[in-house]
């Protein structure tokens, strides 16, 4: 990192403001271990876009498209190729997907109840390739979760789309507790169940006798004066969870 009052003193050196310079190294910064040019940060910094990579990556394809017209019509940066209309569409195009994949990778490792979703998605077994691609479909969708399944099912997840609905639908309910997620996924792929509605018909027993079997870690928030109690405390919040849920389904199972 270069000390405020030596990136003052290298301005006045180099005749250019300071802002600029800071805008400069910073740039380098974000570029660094990155597959984008620092130019491009660079234009995104000068055009006042946020000068953290996550504040950046929300500013989104137009403003990182008028950054980088911009930077080029003042000569903030100078014209790619041969300085071209085609040379610049084809440096902004590279700009805008390279740009795009750092917001897969960002929503990847974004925190959801102290959770990243790749850490979640990884209790399905996918591929960081499918990985990729649910995450880029999530992004760019807009409405009704059912409508989402329906992109998922035209795209190359089509044959995950039942493992994926199942993670994201435990996941929500368990609260992203990994250790639960991964149970609960281990169950389904030993055909115990086939979807989560059908763990409603679970009793608290049932609920416990998965956590010993599994030798799932409860939540650190589950009171108890010991781990037992701990354990049968969280089997009977998870059958409350679940019989919130899907009531039809546990009323179904306590009649018979």
């Amino acid at each position: 990192d270069v000390p405020v009052d030596r990136l003052e003193w290298l301005a006045r050196r180099a005749d250019v403001p300071s802002t600029h310079l800071a805008a400069y190294v910073q740039a380098h910064r974000l570029a660094d271990d990155r597959m984008i040019k620092p130019q491009s940060f660079y234009a995104f910094l000068r055009a006042g876009l946020p000068a953290d990579l996550l504040g950046l990556l929300r500013a989104g394809e137009r403003a990182w498209t008028n950054a980088m017209r911009g930077a080029w019509a003042e000569r903030r940066l100078p014209l790619p190729g041969d300085g071209s209309a085609t040379a610049q569409e084809a440096e902004l195009t590279e700009t805008l997907a390279v740009m795009r994949e750092l917001v897969v990778d960002a929503e990847l490792v974004r925190l959801v109840a102290g959770v990243s979703q790749q850490a979640l998605l990884d209790t399905a077994g996918l591929s960081e390739s499918h990985q990729r691609t649910f995450a880029q479909l999530w992004l760019t969708h807009e409405g009704p979760i059912d409508e989402f399944w329906t992109v998922a099912a035209a795209s190359s997840l089509a044959s995950e789309v039942p493992q994926l609905k199942f993670t994201v639908q435990a996941a929500t309910l368990v609260g992203a507790h990994l250790p639960t997620l991964a149970a609960l996924q281990a169950e389904r792929n030993d055909v115990t169940i086939t979807e989560l509605a059908d763990t409603a018909a679970w009793s608290i027993a049932q609920w416990d006798a998965m956590l010993v079997n599994r030798r799932v870690t409860p939540p650190d928030d589950i009171p108890g004066a010991d781990a037992e109690t701990v354990r049968q405390t969280y089997a009977r919040t998870l059958f409350n969870v679940l019989e919130s849920a899907y009531p039809s389904a546990s009323l179904g199972a306590a009649l018979t």
